[in-house]
């Protein structure tokens, strides 16, 4: 038991001497690219791109709140006329079943 703990022990040892090592030789290398031209960008020879025919989604978007507004205001409009008709008739019931000058009993 003791041979393999003795046995891990130098192999431990002898790891961390290498990687002392390996750290202690490390050189770094000169900086080359302080001693290069700068990158300058070469112009495109390719005509621009033309744009047409663009549609926001918030122009979409507004026709469609324009379109369900009007339609919503065509629905209350309907609905009012409907209401309106039902209380003239309504009236109209109310005025021929009790006459203004007979008794109601």
């Amino acid at each position: 038991m003791e041979a393999r703990v003795e046995k891990w022990q130098k192999e431990v040892e002898e790891e961390l001497r290498q990687q002392r090592q390996v750290a202690s030789s490390f050189r770094a290398q000169p900086p080359r690219i302080l001693h290069q031209d700068p990158f300058v960008p070469q112009k495109s020879d390719r005509p621009f791109s033309e744009i047409s025919n663009v549609e926001l989604h918030s122009d979409r978007r507004a026709r469609e709140r324009k379109a369900y507004e009007m339609e919503k205001k065509k629905k209350e409009a309907e609905l009012e006329a409907k209401r309106r008709e039902v209380m003239n008739t309504e009236a109209t019931f109310r005025m021929c079943a009790f006459p203004s000058g007979s008794t109601q009993t």
